[in-house]
């Protein structure tokens, strides 16, 4: 990733986050946010901290999506699993991961089943216009791997099938972006993108996914994809008072740079 990129990406990311931590240190975001309401967002409202059981933070996940949520010789662990054990640690609260499956989080969550959800949520206008956020944590952007040394996807030869997961961001970015001298494979797994890249091929997937693969495999990143989206923490629009305080931890962690030390170790060193 060149210089230019971190400038223009990683910067005002760090720059958003650094507004919010101030607003929320001095009581400005209790209740709706700007940042919600700038996003077209359902905002968030409530100044009051309630949670379902008390003393309990009640994560909503999908436990089996590697890095981000899965079981290691039977213990529960993954990036979000460790960065909510923080947070909770933080809140002198107890963390409990309740398991669903990715289509059901949201749902579960309007419904007040758990507090929050922690499942690499992208910070969508579609994903805005049902729940609220935390500050962010990790970048949701995408990237064009190959085990092949390409400069960038300019360099990829004429006719190059590009595979993408079926259903995925990635797919849909293909469909409206990728130049028409190449072709989008669209296949039904994530398995089978990690399959064409093995085989020598060229694929678009998430980012984060792609620097987890990048750190043991021979799996390269080629170029990174601005989507302008992040992953962050995802609250009920009733849950202000306590996207307010796990944002104010995000932010410490970031400050303190554990949160950079967190995301390094799941994912590897940034690509430059």
């Amino acid at each position: 990733m060149s210089p230019e990129y971190h400038r223009c990406v990683l910067d005002p990311l760090r720059a958003r986050a650094a507004l919010l931590s101030a607003l929320l240190i001095a009581g400005l975001l209790v209740g709706c946010n700007r940042a919600d309401r700038e996003a077209g967002g359902v905002g968030c409202r409530g100044s009051r901290l309630e949670l379902i059981r008390p003393q309990t933070l009640l994560v909503g996940a999908d436990v089996g999506i590697e890095p981000f949520a899965f079981r290691r010789e039977g213990e529960l662990t993954g990036f979000e699993v460790e960065l909510m054990r923080e947070l909770g640690r933080r809140m002198n609260l107890e963390v409990e991961i309740v398991n669903r499956t990715a289509p059901g989080l949201l749902p579960g969550l309007i419904a007040k089943r758990y507090d929050a959800v922690a499942a690499a949520v992208r910070t969508s206008a579609e994903n805005r216009a049902q729940v609220c956020f935390s500050a962010p944590y990790l970048e949701a952007d995408l990237a064009v791997v190959s085990t092949r040394a390409f400069e960038d996807l300019s360099a990829v030869p004429d006719g190059t099938r590009v595979a993408v997961e079926a259903g995925s961001v990635a797919s849909a970015w293909t469909g409206r972006n990728l130049d028409r001298r190449l072709d989008a494979d669209v296949v039904p797994t994530l398995q089978d993108v990690l399959r064409a890249v093995d085989e020598g091929g060229v694929a678009v997937m998430d980012l984060a996914n792609a620097r987890a693969r990048a750190k043991d495999t021979r799996l390269r990143i080629v170029e990174v994809i601005d989507t302008g989206e992040d992953h962050a923490v995802a609250f009920h629009p009733d849950g202000g008072a306590l996207r307010d305080r796990i944002s104010q931890r995000i932010e410490a962690m970031r400050e303190d740079g554990s949160l950079e030390a967190l995301e390094k170790e799941w994912f590897g060193e940034r690509p430059g």
